[in-house]
């Protein structure tokens, strides 16, 4: 069957039906022989020249002359086709590359290799500024300060910039990246990784372990973002970029610790000033009260005399007790008894009482919001605050008088915005502003106003305990104080309390007297460590009725409470020698009897009844009338 002579199987000579095909192709197509003559030429590179006869090594780079040779060879004896890459030098002398396949051939009836040719430049090109900008970002990921992560979906490590610790990064790749992190940190980021691959949004947390650096393991601080690895819009993996903060979080422990230092230097100063306070107040009190009991050993036959005397030793001694008490409320170390209170009635109770203390010439006028809330406060200490501010209110407007206005109010606080508020732990407040229109006072003063026997009045007319003791008392129930005043323009005092849970008129009512029976035989476990203060409550408890065993620690207590049956109540100082102070003995107590009343007494708790504000208490120094109200109480006597 006859063909088409132009066609490429027609009966053209083989010349011309490898141009045909080679027309049809953009690679360039040569032939040659066993001894690597050109046989055909289709295309070469622009500006080359390539004639057939002459050997094909003319053309080629003398680095590739043997390979070509060995393609050839290995192409003609195999039949086989072989793959390989080469590159010549073009007329402009810019190197090109090719991807050449070597084919076994026949042209004109002889054994012959075809060799094809792709130029790849384009792509090896691309390749090498790719290998460039890929090291680059490399070198820069890898000299980063960042500690930098990419985690798959398993969270198995596919890259990280910093293998230190290890001899490569194949002994990195490929683990889970928690196995890496302390057991306390791994659930943690096991959940941000996830929250990541989840939602597809970063995250960022913190955490802290142990990494070697250069040959030293050191604790390290991490402030870390998780952020995602996106393909075709479906997150694929998980970035984590860790940012050492180790240094900022010991300059600031550093701080800390300078200002604690600088606060502790300022204690000191304070107590200095504090002792020739208290050594004054305490010299004129006890001086008094040794007077009067000499007197009255001097004048025993006379009883009026003698109750005279102990009169005035009686009042001496409340006066200390006040004192303790209010350094104690500076120092936020006495023991109060919360409850719900309602303020507007407290202050309208007040103010009548306030009239006559402070004198006619001031005009006491208290207001309060129709919403306002109950707070939860020691209601003796906070009519002794609101005193306190009502006698600074007084002294400050002088004779002339004026108005003082008490004004109470709500706020809900949440922990951002007014800087005056800026000690106050977000939640609800009532606020209690005391208000004079006094002259004022300068911002240096302002500065100071909570120091304690800081004052501005003459000496013997104050002693700087008042705003100290306010101070201390708001912040230990929980709130906080803040002075506004400038000179000319009056000054306004405002206590922030917690905000009251429930009905105050509950818990502020006041119980119905009883009366009282002697004890009954009633058998108390007295426990206190200072012997004069023992003998002396022994003998008020033995008056009244009791029987009285007493001890002086808390493991003689156990040991008495395991020995006696008919224990009846536990009256137990607080500070105790030994491992057992008298809140803990409570707690040992009740474990072998759960309905024993106990009766604290303390001067100075400590703190350890912070959190046991339902406790029965005696503040000392107390006297016989308090001891036997809580006697009564407790025993139901």
């Amino acid at each position: 069957m006859a063909t088409d002579a132009s066609g490429p199987t027609g009966s053209s000579s083989p010349t011309e039906q490898w141009t045909q095909r080679a027309a049809l192709a953009p690679e360039y197509v040569i032939v040659v022989d066993a001894g690597l003559l050109l046989r055909f030429v289709s295309q070469v590179q622009p500006g080359a020249t390539w004639s057939p006869g002459e050997s094909c090594l003319t053309h080629v780079e003398p680095a590739y002359h043997d390979a070509i040779r060995q393609i050839v060879a290995d192409t003609l004896e195999t039949g086989l086709p072989h793959p390989t890459e080469t590159s010549a030098v073009g007329p402009n002398g810019e190197n090109s590359y090719y991807s050449v396949w070597a084919c076994p051939t026949t042209f004109d009836g002889e054994r012959c290799v075809s060799i094809i040719s792709t130029d790849i430049s384009h792509l090896r090109r691309m390749e090498e500024k790719l290998a460039v900008s890929d090291e680059t970002l490399r070198s820069v990921i890898s000299n980063a300060e960042d500690y930098i992560t990419v985690v798959n979906p398993e969270h198995h490590i596919v890259f990280m910039n910093r293998v230190r610790g290890f001899e490569s990064v194949n002994q990195v790749l490929g683990r889970p990246v928690e196995s890496f992190l302390p057991e306390n940190e791994r659930q943690k980021v096991y959940s941000e990784i996830e929250s990541v691959l989840r939602t597809g949004e970063p995250t960022e947390y913190s955490l802290q372990m142990t990494i070697g650096l250069d040959g030293e393991a050191r604790d390290v601080h991490l402030s870390t973002r998780a952020s995602p690895v996106y393909r075709d819009g479906d997150v694929i993996g998980v970035t984590l970029i860790a940012n050492d903060i180790t240094e900022s979080v010991r300059a600031r422990k550093q701080l800390r610790h300078a200002e604690e230092a600088l606060q502790r230097s300022q204690r000191l100063k304070a107590l200095g000033e504090l002792t020739g306070g208290i050594a004054h107040d305490f010299n004129n009190l006890l001086m008094v009260l040794r007077g009067s009991l000499q007197l009255a050993a001097m004048d025993v036959a006379s009883p009026d005399a003698v109750l005279q005397y102990l009169d005035e030793a009686e009042s001496a001694i409340s006066q200390a007790a006040e004192l303790t008490h209010r350094l104690l409320t500076i120092g936020r170390r006495q023991t109060l008894s919360p409850q719900s209170l309602d303020v507007e009635e407290l202050l309208s109770s007040m103010a009548a009482l306030m009239a006559r203390t402070l004198g006619p010439q001031l005009d006491i006028r208290v207001r309060t919001s129709a919403d306002a809330w109950p707070c939860y406060v020691d209601r003796p200490q906070l009519e002794n605050a609101v005193l306190n501010l009502g006698l600074n209110a007084r002294d400050a407007m002088g004779a002339r008088g004026g108005a003082l206005s008490l004004v109470v109010s709500n706020l809900s606080h949440d922990g951002h915005g007014d800087p005056e508020l800026s000690n106050l732990e977000p939640g609800d407040y009532v606020c209690i502003a005391v208000q004079d229109r006094g002259p004022g006072m300068s911002s240096e003063t302002l500065e100071r106003i909570f120091e304690p026997f800081f004052t501005t009045k003459a000496a013997g007319d104050g002693s700087g305990l008042g705003l100290s003791m306010v101070y201390g008392f708001a912040r230990q129930s929980g709130g906080d104080v803040a002075v506004v005043s400038e000179l000319g323009r009056g000054t306004t005092v405002r206590i922030y309390l917690p905000r009251a849970v429930g009905d105050p008129a509950m818990a502020a009512s006041p119980r119905a007297p009883r009366t009282r029976q002697p004890g009954q035989g009633k058998h108390i476990l007295l426990v206190e460590d200072m012997p004069a203060v023992a003998r002396l409550t022994q003998r008020l408890c033995t008056r009244m009725g009791y029987r009285v065993t007493m001890v002086h620690d808390g493991e003689g207590a156990l040991v008495e409470l395991a020995k006696q049956e008919d224990v009846d109540l536990l009256l137990t100082d607080i500070g105790l020698p030994g491992g057992l102070d008298g809140v803990a003995l409570a707690k040992a107590a009740r474990t072998r009897y759960p309905d024993i009343p106990v009766l604290f007494m303390t001067g100075f708790d400590n703190g350890l009844l912070d959190d046991k504000t339902d406790q029965n208490l005696l503040r000392k120094p107390f006297g016989a009338r308090q001891l036997a109200d809580a006697l009564h109480e407790l025993l139901d006597v």
